[in-house]
């Protein structure tokens, strides 16, 4: 659980930024004509799984802090 600890904060920084690039590159594709409409969709969907994984990553930190807590 302490790798967990002294990990997750390099995580959750790689996911935010990436997550910052992939919604960076998905804007450009929408206002670019030569992007076709079913890859700016797959950008988009990849956006949605890094934004997920950064939720739950910061969900489990909180409910292992809640539960080392006995709250």
């Amino acid at each position: 659980m302490e790798t967990f600890y002294a990990l997750s904060p390099y995580v959750l920084g790689f996911l935010l930024v990436a997550t910052l690039g992939v919604l960076i590159a998905g804007v450009i594709a929408m206002g670019s004509k030569n992007v076709s409409p079913a890859t700016r969709n797959k950008i988009m969907r990849v956006r949605v799984g890094l934004h997920a994984l950064a939720v739950l990553i910061l969900l489990a930190l909180m409910a292992s802090a809640m539960w080392q807590n006995g709250n």
